[in-house]
Order: structure tokens, then sequence, then C-alpha cells
């Protein structure tokens, strides 16, 4: 039982009650009711519990069924792609509040264990299986970017859109292309930046994808010194946020204070220092109080105290 489990990785950790609750930051009590199994926790309270116990599964009754289904992968348990959906979910708002490096380890597990769903569940499951597959290995893209590990990003980049173009999910593939072009922003190479954002816009149906890309674009040509360029770019933008209705799971960061970063990015490097501060403050006052102190917001930060830069030439 899932209660049962919560109770021996606590124990194989070292930890009492009192202290684990300290760090996950839920009261004994609920702990308590969780370990006697008075109570069932969310998928992102039992993601939290299993990084603070530093276990290589999520704790919960899905990861449970996801577990039974891999020993049995002919016979899988109903809605498994839901099972590994709300996993995915729990683990999305846990790495927004914690650190890429905290989320890793459950969820490389968890690819490997739908990686082996992918490869031998019946044909009537595997582009659902499918579709995870490509949701989890670009969560694993980022997670490995964002903690500096560039090659492993690539790879899981790779999967990705190999996954998504298997299910035909042509944003998730535009998604995969457009964070590999991420990668090349964090090593400010201005050309495969380009030319990967504009080859997620080819592929990408949604507006909320295409206006992602659409600033990754902006920050592209601002990188290049290209101003007229990044300005068209960053107006083509704000047009696409109006028809905004509706956005994919794997874009959970995407809200008006994210957008309003991300232009700060663009208008820092194109020489305009006082309004990209103005665009980040904004932006970090919007974000929720938990998110608003995660690692992720650093490179924002930075910009309310930097220097003046020289402006670009405009291309």
């Amino acid at each position: 039982m899932w209660h049962e489990r919560l109770k021996l990785a606590r124990q194989a950790a070292g930890l009492s009650l009192r202290e684990l609750a300290a760090q996950v930051h839920y009261s004994r009590g609920y702990l308590h009711d969780l370990e006697t199994g008075r109570r069932t926790p969310t998928p992102e309270t039992a993601a939290r519990l299993g990084v603070a116990l530093g276990a290589d599964l999520v704790l919960s009754e899905e990861a449970e069924r996801l577990a039974w289904t891999a020993q049995h992968p002919s016979r899988p348990e109903p809605g498994v792609a839901d099972h590994l959906d709300m996993i995915l979910a729990g683990l999305r708002r846990l790495e927004d509040t914690t650190s890429a490096a905290a989320v890793l380890p459950p969820v490389l597990a968890q690819v490997d264990l739908v990686t082996t769903l992918a490869d031998e569940v019946p044909d009537r499951d595997r582009l659902a299986v499918v579709d995870q597959l490509g949701q989890w290995t670009q969560f694993a893209g980022w997670l490995h970017a964002a903690t500096g590990d560039l090659r492993r990003a690539t790879e899981f980049y790779g999967r990705a859109l190999s996954a998504a173009l298997e299910a035909n999910r042509p944003d998730l593939a535009a998604t995969a292309l457009s964070m590999r072009g991420h990668l090349s922003w964090q090593t400010k190479r201005p050309g495969p930046l380009l030319s990967l954002t504009e080859a997620a816009l080819r592929q990408a149906v949604g507006p909320a994808v295409r206006l992602v890309a659409m600033q990754q674009l902006a920050r592209g040509h601002a990188l290049a010194g290209q101003v007229a360029e990044a300005d068209r770019a960053m107006e083509r933008a704000d047009r696409l946020a109006d028809q905004v209705t509706e956005v994919p799971p794997w874009m959970y960061f995407h809200d008006r204070a994210y957008l309003e970063m991300q232009r700060g990015l663009v208008l820092a490097l194109l020489g305009r220092p006082e309004a990209a501060a103005e665009a980040v403050a904004a932006g970090l006052a919007g974000l929720e109080p938990g998110t608003a102190a995660s690692a992720w917001t650093d490179q924002y930060r930075e910009l309310l105290s930097a220097e003046p830069a020289d402006s670009p030439q405009t291309g």
C-alpha cells in the first residue's frame, strides 16, 4: 500500500515525522494521516514527498499502477495515459516552486518506465503512451537544460520531437524544436537559435505555442543585433497573445507574467535597460509567491540591477 511505502521511505531517510514536515511544509498531523492511510495525497503532494525523501519514484497510487503495467505491458492498467499525465502535472508544479535538480531523479525514473510502456503496450494504447513519452522527454530535456547539461538536454529534446511526430502532435513537436533553439540562447549562438525557432513556427498550430516561439525569435534577432526584426517579432507576439484561449499542458509556465519577463530579455539586448527592468519587474510581481523565488527567475532579476548595455546596430 502507498501509505506503507511512504513510512518505509521516511524511515530509510532517517527522518522523523516532525523533520519531514519541516522539509515539505506540511503539518506533522497531516503526514501522520498519510502514513496511516487515513488521508490520500494529491499527485503534487506525493511528488513533493518523493523528492524530499530522495526516492527514485513518485510516491503515489498512480505510480504503483504504472509499475504494475510496466511488469505486464501487454495488459496495461485502464487509463494508463491519464495516470502518467497526473504524475507529470504534479512534477511540473513542483519544479516551478523548487528546482530542476530536485525534480530530475523521479522524472528520469518515470521516463524509463514510459519508454518501456511505449515499446511494449498493445497497439490500441500505443499512440496515447507515445504522446506521454513526448511530454515526459520534453520535460526531462528542460530539466537537463536548467541544470546546465546541454548535451543530455539535446538528446531528450530529440526524443521528444520523434515521439511528438509519431503521435501527430504538431504543437508538441514545435515546442521540442523551440526548446532546442533555447539551448542556443543559453550558449549565445543566434544562428541555430533563429533557424530552430523558425522551424518551430512552421510546425506550430496553436497560438500559445506560436507566441512563445515568436518571443524567442525576437530574442534571437536581438542577440544577432537585428533591431528592426526583433521589434517586428515582438509586435507579432503581442498580436498572438490576444488570440490565446487555451494552453497545452507542457506549457504550464505560460502566463502573462512569464511573457513580460521574456519581453524584458529582448529589451535588455536591444539596449533599453529602463524598459527591460520595468517589464521584468511587472512580470516578477505577477508570479505566485512560491514561484517568484524559484531558481529559474535569477536571470531575470539580474536585469533589475544590470548596467546599461551598448545598443546593437540596426540590422
